[in-house]
Parts: C-alpha cells; structure tokens; sequence
C-alpha cells in the first residue's frame, strides 16, 4: 500500500471475498478544483466468486442493466473499473468506463430484460429463470451505455444468442437468436405457414427450428421485430461452412 497526499495505491491486494478468491489493484486519486474529487482506477482478478454478492456490494456498478437481483453463479476473470467520484466516493455515472472478460459457471439469468421481452412475447415462461452449465464473455460499459457481444446461453432447455446494447436511461437494443424447437414449431404447424407472427422461422438442419428477433425501445415501451439481418448473415454464415465442406 502507497499513501500520499493526493492518492491512494494498493498493489496485488489478496483476499478471500464473496465465497471466493479476488485480486485487487487499485489507485484512487484526488483532482484540484473545477475537477471531479477523486478519480479511481481499479482492476480484480476473481476466482470462483459469488457474482450475485459483488453487484450487490458495488451496487451494480452505478447501472441498472443486469443488476444483482438478475445474476448467481460462480465468477472468475478480469474486471477494469474507472470511474471519477464525488466526496462521498459516490460514482459519478458519465464517467463509468469498465471492460470485463469473465466466466460464470453454475449460472442463473432471473427476469433478464432481454429474455423477459421475448417471454412475454411468445409466453414462454420457462425464460424468465434461465439456468446454464457457463457462460463466457466480455462485456463494456462506456459513455453510460453496456455492450455486450453475442453471448452464448446453452441451458437445459434452450439454445440462446443475444448481443446488443442497453443504456443507463434505460434505451436498450437487442439482436437476440432461439432455438425453440418445440414450442415455436408447433406453433409454425398450427397456422402451416413459415410466416407468422413471430417472423419466418428458418429450420436449422436438425429438426429444430431458429428464430431471429430484434428488440428494441424501454422496458415500459418496447418493439420485437423480425431480424433480417441477422438472417442473412445466418446464411452467409451456413453458405460459407458449405464452400470449406466440399
């Protein structure tokens, strides 16, 4: 630990927290006037920790994204966390700037913004708590908005992609891919029609049937469209597969 008049510096900080192992470096700066007070910057290296337990205690990071109610698992990886902070060590929300390669293993996604939309559209209820074996990704939260590339959620019931961005007030799009073989295909069957109300639904060569959405809008007021884009590039995708193939 460094101790000066204008900062704080603790360097490869060990400690057992939130049922797990974390690594800690952080340097927490005072700025002269018309600045921001303190400017913090901070890195953690996470073993196996209870990631429900650290939104919790960072109270989600100054976001309302994903937040401590939506998460459990057991996390590890690299967390950056920059931020500037008034004399309470308040976080000041503009200034958050954040990027974390992480894991979750064990994990739960519970009422996920993303997820919820499309339950309450095609009343798939089962989405609304989502278990998964792990989960890897790498996320960014920058000028008040969090992005995350498509991210891969293998559960025991479903297939699911989502990517997109969401926004501290609230403004959020999603591009989000299901396979949901049996509930949309019965559907698909009943009206004997590729094209309802959920879109053309493409069949993926295994019996199982893939289905593209867009979301877009707030939680209060939110529009689900058909993904055409993310259609095609569904097929450049399969056509390229097909050339290496032959």
């Amino acid at each position: 630990m460094q101790i000066a008049s204008d900062h704080l510096k603790l360097n490869d900080v060990e400690f057992n927290a939130f049922s797990g192992k974390a690594f800690l470096q952080a340097d927490l700066k005072s700025e002269p006037s018309p600045h921001p007070p303190f400017i913090l910057d901070s890195k953690f290296f996470l073993e196996n920790v209870d990631i429900h337990q650290i939104f919790q205690s960072f109270n989600n990071f100054g976001q309302n994204y994903i937040t401590a109610h939506n998460l459990r698992g057991e996390l590890s990886g690299e967390l950056t966390f920059n931020s500037q902070m008034n004399h309470h060590l308040e976080v000041h929300k503009g200034s958050v700037y954040s990027l974390s390669n992480v894991e979750i293993e064990n994990g739960e996604l519970i009422d996920f913004e993303p997820l919820m939309s499309i339950s309450n559209f095609v009343n798939v209820d089962e989405l609304r708590h989502v278990t998964f074996s792990q989960l890897s990704n790498q996320i960014t939260i920058k000028d008040q908005s969090v992005r995350i590339p498509e991210m891969q959620i293998n559960s025991s019931s479903y297939d699911i992609q989502v990517s997109g961005y969401h926004r501290f007030n609230n403004r959020f799009s999603y591009d989000v891919s299901l396979l949901l073989s049996q509930i949309l295909s019965e559907k698909a069957r009943q009206k004997n029609d590729d094209d309802s109300k959920f879109g053309i639904i493409q069949e993926d060569g295994v019996g199982q049937s893939r289905l593209f959405l867009k979301i877009h809008g707030t939680p209060e007021q939110y529009a689900i469209e058909y993904n055409k884009e993310g259609l095609r590039e569904k097929i450049r995708s399969d056509l390229h597969q097909e050339k290496k193939e032959l």
